[in-house]
């Protein structure tokens, strides 16, 4: 199936759309199979992960329209800087503030798109402690670990070895913790949740990605610099949380 996203310019994108219905398939089988009282809950929460994989894929989507549309904008003002800078012509300034328009325009998409999956993968794997919830006592760990976040679930992992029957497990969802606080939760945090903490300012480099400086906001009037990063493109991340998934169906299906 293909989906038509509209940018501003009146261009279209055609990107194909997955369903993720082949997600937990496996499993899914098993647990009818062999937990059926356990199998209306992990039914409703798989359901819940794939409609919002679907909805993380459309924003993967959208940002790589928004990327592209911020690298039209830098070509055209290489191509235009003197005249857009210097020139008094009346044509010229309204191609100049038709130009700024349409950049403003693109890199409040990128902004929106970034934080967007920022704040949606983290939802998606929030469900991933309820699903596995009735398969984890006596199997995996010796009592019911912590599922009311994603995070809390592999710090209790993390904070209790000695209640931890599948090492496996452990290992593998603590490798993934690791690039999960970097990469998702510590960026929501820092640019949508808390920022009453820290100033950010955007800065774009050549290629459309957007650089963050952050900035304490109790220092001066625009706080101190206190180091640039580099948010990791929502296409890498979708693809990281994705392999994910599927090498976590994988090791749930072997071991139930």
């Amino acid at each position: 199936m293909s989906s038509r996203t509209r940018i501003k310019n009146g261009s279209t994108i055609r990107h194909k759309i997955s369903f993720f219905f082949e997600l937990f398939t496996k499993l899914d089988k098993k647990i009818k199979a062999e937990y059926p009282d356990a199998y209306n809950s992990f039914n409703h929460f798989r359901g819940a992960i794939i409609l919002k994989m679907q909805l993380l894929e459309l924003i993967k989507y959208r940002y790589m329209d928004s990327q592209a549309l911020v690298n039209d904008c830098f070509k055209e003002f290489a191509r235009n800087k003197v005249a857009y800078t210097t020139s008094a012509d009346p044509e010229i300034l309204k191609r100049a503030s038709e130009f700024s328009e349409r950049f403003r325009f693109a890199r409040g998409l990128l902004k929106v798109d970034i934080e967007s999956f920022l704040v949606f993968s983290m939802v998606v794997l929030d469900y991933i402690p309820w699903m596995l919830e009735p398969f984890l006592k006596g199997v995996v760990t010796l009592q019911t670990p912590a599922t009311n976040s994603f995070r809390r679930f592999c710090e209790w992992f993390r904070d209790n070895p000695k209640l931890v029957k599948d090492r496996e497990f452990s290992e593998f969802l603590l490798s993934f913790y690791g690039w999960f606080m970097t990469n998702l939760r510590n960026p929501r945090n820092d640019l949508v949740i808390h920022l009453n903490r820290k100033y950010t300012m955007d800065k774009f480099s050549a290629d459309g990605k957007i650089l963050r400086m952050k900035h304490s906001p109790w220092a001066g009037s625009r706080g101190e610099p206190e180091g640039e990063f580099e948010l990791i493109s929502p296409v890498e991340l979708f693809d990281h949380i994705y392999e994910f998934l599927i090498q976590l169906e994988s090791h749930f299906v072997k071991l139930l």
